[in-house]
């Protein structure tokens, strides 16, 4: 009898030192207990979206590309066109206001891990300390290489020296002779002769990499030097060449999205594109949306129907997330289709806890593990 007595005050202990969750949102009375709050998280989804523009510059000796050298296609006047490149979407989590919670009735040495933003990493465990995302905004990273030195062989030899030979009458005493001196002052050259200087200097470099290509100099070198010269006269030629053909500048601007799925919508629009002028504010004739689409369908939407409401009602708080398809698409294509979990759109179920029970918790906010 005694042994029983002892028993039941074992489990009595027991059970009283058993932590308590507490919904904050579904009581009415303030809570006098000693604890700690804590919210479940949310997901975010981070968009980001490659950019492509692309800028045909017009050389400056383009009208006379077919006359030296028998091109037809080149560049003719200035463009610039704009493409969406890849498109990737990943998650972030951020803690939830409407889903907040109190730990009561806490026993001793019982370990709580947050993170640095209030969320729940583990319990009476060591959790890993992971970076969330904290504001939602519109990043723009612009990856650009401005090309300040454009046909940069065109403006260097824009100017040629010119001397001219002046001739003075010098009056001394009876005497009189003629003085000469030479003034010399950098003009511009005609554009015919600039044309034909840089046709020629492009034929030499090709006929130096040549003889270099064929072994005809006197000098016997390596196979690598010889590589490395013909590679460096190459570029030079090409430099020299866009003179000719023009110049084609691709650059690529990054923009990052954050979207927050909300329980009963699933198109959102992310932004308004066009083709001559890239991302737009306001749509025009030319221009298109693109719209983030996440699938309806709701795997756990019937858990409910399954389980008593002790269930949802008693235990610890854990989040059964929906694996849901994530589309990024323009009214033409897809541009990415992926499956995320997404934790607000699933099912908050209650796990049974003592004060013995272990967890953490996976950097999307989803349950990594539990052992009691």
């Amino acid at each position: 009898m005694k042994n029983i007595f002892v028993f039941l005050a074992f489990m009595a202990l027991i059970s009283c030192s058993t932590p308590k969750v507490i919904n904050l949102h579904a009581i009415s009375k303030p809570i006098d207990d000693v604890g700690v709050m804590f919210s479940l998280p949310k997901t975010i989804l981070k968009v980001e979206v490659n950019i492509n523009r692309t800028t045909l510059h017009k050389g400056p000796f383009a009208e006379f590309a077919d006359k030296y050298f028998g091109l037809q296609n080149v560049i003719t006047s200035e463009q610039t066109t704009y493409s969406i490149g890849d498109v990737n979407v990943t998650t972030l989590k951020e803690a939830d206001s409407t889903q907040l919670y109190f730990i009561s009735n806490l026993p001793h040495r019982f370990k709580i891990d947050f993170d640095e933003y209030g969320l729940l990493n583990s319990i009476n465990t060591f959790g890993e300390r992971k970076e969330i995302h904290k504001n939602i905004r519109i990043e723009q990273d612009d990856n650009i290489n401005l090309q300040s030195d454009l046909f940069r062989n065109y403006a260097e030899n824009n100017l040629v020296e010119k001397i001219d030979t002046i001739t003075e009458e010098v009056h001394a005493d009876t005497a009189s002779f003629l003085k000469q001196t030479l003034k010399k002052t950098l003009i511009a050259k005609p554009m015919t002769l600039r044309v034909e200087e840089a046709a020629d200097y492009i034929l030499k470099v090709r006929q130096s990499r040549l003889n270099i290509l064929s072994a005809t100099s006197e000098v016997a070198f390596e196979k690598a030097s010889i590589k490395y010269m013909a590679d460096e006269l190459l570029k030079i030629e090409n430099e020299y060449m866009t003179l000719f053909t023009g110049i084609v500048d691709k650059q690529m601007e990054t923009y990052t999205y954050y979207v927050e799925p909300l329980a009963n919508q699933d198109v959102y629009p992310l932004f308004v594109f066009s083709n001559a002028e890239g991302i737009v504010k306001k749509g025009g004739e030319k221009s298109f949306p693109i719209e983030l689409k996440i699938n309806a369908e709701k795997t756990y939407s019937k858990v409910t129907e399954h389980l008593s409401s002790k269930h949802f009602q008693k235990g610890f708080p854990y989040r059964m997330p929906e694996n849901l398809e994530i589309t990024v698409s323009s009214p033409y294509a897809t541009l990415t289709n992926i499956k995320l979990a997404i934790l607000q759109r699933g099912v908050v179920y209650r796990l049974p806890f003592g004060n013995h029970s272990r967890m953490r918790s996976r950097p999307n906010g989803t349950l990594e593990f539990i052992k009691y």
